[in-house]
């Protein structure tokens, strides 16, 4: 039975379209160390399947990802490349679309608003807190001791604030700022002291006069 007999029964159906990515999105810049959604989009009649990879397009070396029009990277610290693989259900290959992701350039974080020292009632608490410059997104520990002792770090002391705990005697924090650039020497070097410092209680005048 021909072509022709066989559309003169059942009709010819409907016209089958070559499958084709039109437009991909997630690629660009981004804060370095931070992962990018990269996902792609495509028409066609058959039904589709994708195969993300990294690297240069073409090259199957590197297979990422799952069987999805979307895919989330790793940590991004330098320039890749991501291209993805269009399989229609005969299992014919169809060209990929490449997405690059480059990290924005990281600036190592600088302290620019230090921690005030405070005078506080005896038994009082004091509010601690830090400004700084450098590429988001940061980190925060504050350490009570000297500036550069690490090792009184304050457990759950990690914003950029920090309230201390009841002090009946002269006490030091400084804090450590940190981001995803630079290794860890130069993730010590931001640091800030402050002391908080209890009032006298003064004396009643019937002690003062013995």
């Amino acid at each position: 039975m021909d072509k022709d007999a066989v559309d003169s029964i059942y009709g010819s159906g409907p016209v089958c379209v070559q499958p084709s990515i039109t437009s991909t999105s997630g690629g660009g810049t981004v804060p370095a160390g931070s992962m990018a959604n990269l996902s792609v989009s495509a028409t066609g009649s058959a039904t589709l399947s994708y195969q993300w990879y990294s690297g240069a397009a073409t090259s199957t070396a590197n297979p990422v990802g799952t069987n999805s029009p979307t895919y989330q990277t790793p940590p991004i610290n330098s320039t890749s490349n991501f291209w993805v693989r269009r399989l229609e259900w005969l299992r014919r290959r169809r060209p990929g679309a490449t997405i690059t992701v480059t990290p924005a350039t990281c600036v190592p974080p600088t302290v620019n608003t230090q921690p005030a020292n405070q005078t506080i009632s005896s038994g009082g608490t004091a509010g601690l807190s830090v400004g700084n410059n450098g590429t988001f997104p940061f980190t925060y520990q504050w350490y009570q001791g000297s500036a550069g002792d690490t090792s009184n770090p304050i457990s759950g002391a990690n914003q950029l604030t920090f309230t201390t705990p009841a002090l009946t005697q002269t006490t030091s924090y400084w804090v450590q700022v940190a981001n995803s650039c630079g290794n860890g020497e130069q993730h010590d070097r931001p640091r800030s002291l402050s002391r908080a410092a209890p009032a006298p209680i003064p004396r009643s005048p019937s002690s003062r006069s013995r």
